[in-house]
């Protein structure tokens, strides 16, 4: 622990400055640009997502049109049919039946596309979050940078350029 200390604010504190630049460069080379890349599969991973939820929209819809569409062929059939006693009728009114049943599904997945839907704006906000966070990393990596080439700079003048300096003048 002495040994840092003296390290730091002993003998040579532009060692310290000059090491620190260094790891400060490194640093906000590799962790933002790693963050970037995590950040850009994560944003691949949430539109692919989208995607999916788009299309498992559009065939709900699809169905729920479909089901719409049955139900009103079925009740104007029905209404056509003067005679309520007949084959034709009562071969109706099951079909009615059975579409009223799909009807009950058609509110179910209606339910679906309404959390499909909502699915879809959060991974939208995912994605606006995080390409705003990788914004944030360009702009730490900048700063990190430029702070730690002025520390290397001012080390590397403190501890190799002054002494040298200072050894060539009588």
């Amino acid at each position: 622990m002495e040994g840092i200390l003296n390290f730091i604010t002993g003998e040579n504190p532009n060692k310290f400055s000059l090491t620190l630049g260094l790891v400060m460069i490194v640093c906000a080379i590799f962790y933002p640009e790693d963050k970037k890349n995590q950040n850009k599969l994560q944003i691949v991973e949430h539109n692919t997502k989208i995607e999916l939820l788009n299309l498992q929209i559009q065939n709900l819809s699809d169905e729920v049109n479909k089901i719409t569409t049955k139900t009103n062929e079925i009740n104007l059939e029905l209404s056509k049919v003067k005679n309520r006693n007949s084959k034709k009728f009562l071969k109706l009114k099951n079909q009615f039946y059975e579409i009223k049943k799909k009807s009950q599904l058609n509110k179910i997945l209606i339910d679906s596309i309404s959390v499909k839907e909502i699915e879809l704006k959060g991974n939208k906000q995912r994605i606006i979050e995080l390409e705003s966070q990788a914004e944030s990393f360009g702009r730490y990596s900048t700063f990190l940078i430029i702070l730690g080439t002025i520390f290397t700079i001012v080390g590397f003048y403190g501890w190799v350029i002054k002494p040298l300096l200072q050894r060539t003048q009588p």
